[in-house]
């Protein structure tokens, strides 16, 4: 498989960018030092480079106190804005157990625009660290990706990485979804390639992760990524899981429940274009037929396929009902999504109060799911902003290693005129992710009982 994202956590940096300085010691930077090995490994002395050390001895070993400095000392006011402090600080002690004992083992390459790093996850493994500033020197994204064996990065040749990044920059100018943006991104990493800036990139996933970045820098589109796909991997052209890991993985969906007030509480994490996916709605549609609501919990679910989201909604709109259209770079309509008009269920009652929990991890797919039941005011949408990511991909190949995944379309809601690109689906009710399941069940007692009265 190709490397997975597993988490996005968002901070901002307080001062702006300032002139390069003499690299320091990571050890010298932390405390304590022994958070993690790094004493032969050098972060740049400047904020971007105290930041990302600050973030690691936090992660690794801050307590509540250390947490709340660093967002307090860090993060821009207005990802403050977005969740209090606290509940942002809450969520280390979650990373720390995801992630177990981290260790520094190399810094791949520094840009004002980003930091790429490899770090060593007691629980994970190898993983590539990507922390990505905005124009303004404040820390905009940190990416963690797992490493997967069957993708393992090769060393690179000077000719070899000049072919990749030319590849890339013609890859982007006649592809992207917007062609001035594709433009823009391709004369900025020209730009750097002519000034030398990837001189020292040796390998594929250093190239990989600091055009991916560099890009992003212009665009900040989050679908945007450049990664190691070797020809003839079945991988290079399918972004989920394979048929077998898809079964072992219940075609993403995690739970189905009915919770105390006859609600229903159906999770999944992805949304995946199989017929036994489908099948797994089904099932989890007819043990909540007879709930007085219900909340769909995509707070981790990445995105996926519109062929599932379609199906799902078929089952909650008596007809078949327009949820968005697919925009190409040229201005034309080349697709509708549309809720099916057959499905093998019983349709939920057009009148059943339906909830949508979502966290900051809520991402592509899941988002339209939320972005559409809102603008249809067919669903209230409970917990943080989502991602912000509302371009389809393809992939297009560099060389018989590599392949960028474009976007190369856009979402047009009809009733909005436009998409969550970038900003996120905004909630309806806006509370942390850890107490959006509550929240929705809340609402969703207090709508049962009003339409009891009623």
């Amino acid at each position: 498989m190709t490397p997975s994202l597993l988490a996005a956590v968002i901070f901002t940096l307080a001062q702006p960018t300032q002139p390069a300085q003499p690299a320091v010691s990571t050890a010298a930077s932390l405390a304590p030092a022994s958070s993690f090995r790094a004493s032969e490994v050098e972060l740049p002395a400047t904020p971007q480079g105290r930041c990302v050390a600050a973030w690691i001895s936090m992660v690794r070993a801050g307590g509540p106190a250390e947490c709340i400095a660093f967002e307090t000392e860090f993060r821009a006011a207005k990802r403050l804005a977005e969740s209090p402090i606290e509940a942002r600080a809450a969520r280390v002690p979650k990373l720390r157990t995801e992630f177990g004992a981290m260790t520094l083992a190399e810094v791949v390459s520094v840009a004002p625009t980003a930091i790429v790093t490899k770090i060593q996850s007691s629980t994970r493994g190898d993983m590539d660290v990507t922390f990505q500033f905005d124009a303004d020197g404040k820390l905009d994204a940190i990416q963690i990706a797992s490493m997967d064996p069957g993708a393992a990065s090769e060393p690179l040749t000077a000719e070899r990485r000049t072919a990749i990044t030319d590849a890339a920059i013609a890859a982007v100018r006649s592809e992207y979804v917007f062609p001035e943006k594709g433009a823009a991104m391709a004369s900025a990493v020209e730009k750097a390639r002519d000034s030398g800036a990837y001189d020292g990139i040796i390998d594929e996933r250093g190239l990989a992760d600091r055009l991916t970045a560099d890009f992003r820098a212009v665009t900040n589109d989050r679908h945007l990524r450049v990664g190691i796909a070797p020809a003839g991997d079945e991988a290079a052209d399918h972004f989920g899981p394979d048929a077998d890991e898809a079964r072992r993985e219940n075609w993403a969906f995690r739970s189905c429940e009915v919770a105390p007030g006859n609600i229903g509480v159906l999770r999944f994490d992805g949304f995946l274009a199989d017929d036994e996916a489908k099948k797994v709605v089904d099932a989890s549609f007819a043990f909540l037929a007879r709930c007085d609501a219900i909340v769909f919990d995509v707070r981790a679910n990445g995105g996926g396929s519109p062929e599932l989201l379609d199906y799902i909604a078929g089952y909650l709109f008596e007809k078949p009902t327009l949820l968005n259209r697919m925009i190409d770079r040229n201005g034309n309509v080349i697709g509708e999504g549309v809720s099916d008009e057959t499905v093998a269920g019983q349709r939920f009652s057009q009148d059943l109060p339906l909830f949508v929990v979502t966290s900051r991890k809520t991402f592509s797919c899941a988002e339209e799911f939320a972005y559409d039941l809102q603008s249809l005011k067919r669903a209230t949408i409970v917990g943080e902003t989502t991602g912000g990511g509302a371009h389809p991909v393809k992939p297009v190949r560099l060389d018989d290693r590599m392949i960028i995944r474009m976007p190369h379309l856009r979402a047009n809601n009809p009733i909005t005129n436009t998409n969550w690109e970038g900003d996120g689906v905004k909630p309806d009710v806006s509370v942390p992710a850890e107490q959006a399941i509550e929240k929705a069940l809340e609402l969703a007692r207090a709508t049962i009982a009003a339409t009891k009265k009623s």
